[in-house]
């Protein structure tokens, strides 16, 4: 960044506050080198085509991209001046690969200006081509890719973000039913004790009666 500071001694009060700025304008600078890192990976993340005057970017909706997870393939349009491309009349399709493995589904417009997507849940993690194939705006389109780290993310294994895991879930609702199940055993034979203890007093205090009615004289 061109930036000049006037001469100053070095035992000139001045000198402290010189330093102060120019270690700002470091810090500034290091901000903006990590943002512009950031916003390049964040375009990496889909990739462009250039078609007559169109420019087309596509890519996976929300990245990264995991397996099971609701996601879409989104098309952006725009023309020679950045301009986003509506097209009411836009017929495309998507073709979606993994391995032997392809559907078809068509790219409809959405609200934001210039936008295509076609909804879809990749399934398994791993290697997707997207192959798209139609009519924008008057130009012809029939362009492929896979993914990679030069084009658009690959689908990841949602168990990296799943929390807590899907088999340690199942073993404690499974640990819980059983612990609920021996308390409910438990509680039915404590009942069960008592009545009977009550019934054996019961019979107790009856013989005990009968047995002294017996032994009083008439």
């Amino acid at each position: 960044m061109g930036c000049s500071f006037a001469t100053t001694r070095a035992d000139s009060p001045l000198v402290g506050v010189v330093r102060i700025r120019r270690a700002r304008f470091s810090c500034f600078g290091v901000l903006v080198c990590a943002a512009t890192v950031l916003l390049s990976s964040v375009a990496s993340a889909h990739e462009s085509h250039t078609v007559g005057d169109l420019t087309i970017t596509f890519g996976w909706r929300d990245e990264p991209t995991f397996a099971g997870l609701p996601n879409a393939v989104m098309l952006t349009a725009v023309d020679g001046e950045g301009a986003p491309v509506d097209d009411p009349a836009a017929r495309m399709t998507v073709t979606v690969s993994f391995g032997e493995a392809s559907i078809v589904r068509p790219l409809l417009p959405i609200e934001s200006p210039g936008s295509y997507a076609a909804e879809i849940v990749p399934t398994q993690p791993g290697t997707y081509s997207l192959q798209i194939t139609g009519e924008l705006a008057g130009e012809t389109l029939d362009i492929a890719s896979t993914c990679s780290d030069e084009s658009f993310h690959c689908v990841a294994d949602a168990g990296e973000v799943e929390f807590p895991s899907r088999v340690a879930g199942a073993s404690a609702a499974s640990g819980a039913d059983g612990s609920a199940g021996d308390a409910g055993s438990g509680s039915a034979r404590a009942t069960a004790a008592l009545v009977l203890s009550t019934v054996a007093v019961i019979v107790a205090v009856g013989v005990g009666l009968r047995s002294r009615r017996s032994e009083t004289p008439g």
